[in-house]
């Protein structure tokens, strides 16, 4: 697993994790906050990291760069 970003809340890597499964790219959290129940922690250990298999990386890295343009897939 390799390290792609870390957000100053867990709300936020939620949120990137969710579009990145969305696109097929499994990926989990770190964030040292007691499972959610203590937030505060966060912010003292550094946030919320999003870890991606490392031959995910790249596409994951394109997904995040805000001049991609991403392609919704049909249902």
């Amino acid at each position: 697993m390799k390290e792609l970003q870390s957000f100053s809340t867990r709300a936020e890597a939620e949120l990137v994790c969710s579009l990145l499964r969305d696109e097929g790219i499994a990926c989990i959290i770190k964030s040292d906050d007691c499972g959610g129940m203590r937030p505060n922690l966060a912010f003292a250990t550094g946030g919320s990291q999003i870890y991606v298999d490392e031959k995910d990386y790249s596409k994951a890295t394109q997904l995040l760069n805000p001049k991609t343009k991403i392609k919704k897939h049909k249902k």
